[in-house]
């Protein structure tokens, strides 16, 4: 029975761990990731309060119940308006600056 350690191989690293790790360098998957990260975390807390697996009185419940969605609304409303009208935003842009 060989219980010796490797020493000189390779990690058990994802196969595209380098692509992650280089599409990471550009400022728009960042703000992408941490954008879907928000979301992912805001909903996540929103259901489970929802379905009260974390207890909370009934006052501080509509609370963040309010709170978390008003922040999915925000991000989701900030993404339609980047999204559909991102024309319209630069030339208003442009205008406004001349």
């Amino acid at each position: 029975m060989d219980v010796s350690i490797p020493i000189n191989q390779p990690e058990n690293k994802p196969k595209n761990w380098n692509k992650i790790i280089i599409s990471l360098k550009s400022p728009k998957n960042i703000i992408t990731l941490i954008v879907m990260l928000i979301i992912c975390i805001t909903g996540a807390a929103l259901v489970l309060i929802l379905l009260d697996w974390i207890k909370l009185g009934d006052t501080k419940k509509a609370f963040w119940v309010e709170i978390f969605s008003q922040i999915l609304n925000g991000i989701f409303t900030a993404l339609s308006l980047l999204s559909f009208h991102t024309p319209k935003i630069t030339t208003i842009l442009k205008n406004k600056n001349q």
